[in-house]
């Protein structure tokens, strides 16, 4: 199975609420999971937003990188 994790997932794994344990077992259940490169822009903002230290921010993100493959937008111009 293939799955699309995107920021509010994340968001919900990292505060450790039911949906994000929902969200956490479907993530080790998938064969292949993606994480699309606007989420780490997006994560890394609200925590910016909320004032959180920059390594916890990089750590998050690490998070993601490692856990998922990141899916880079690109929209090509025909």
């Amino acid at each position: 199975m293939k799955t699309v994790i995107d920021t509010y997932a994340w968001i919900e794994i990292f505060i450790g609420s039911p949906q994000g344990e929902k969200a956490k077992e479907i993530l080790q259940k998938t064969e292949e999971a993606y994480t699309p490169d606007i989420v780490l822009a997006k994560i890394a903002r609200k925590y910016i937003r909320e004032g959180a230290k920059e390594q916890a921010i990089s750590e998050r993100l690490k998070t993601i990188e490692e856990t998922s493959e990141i899916a880079y937008i690109d929209r090509k111009q025909p």
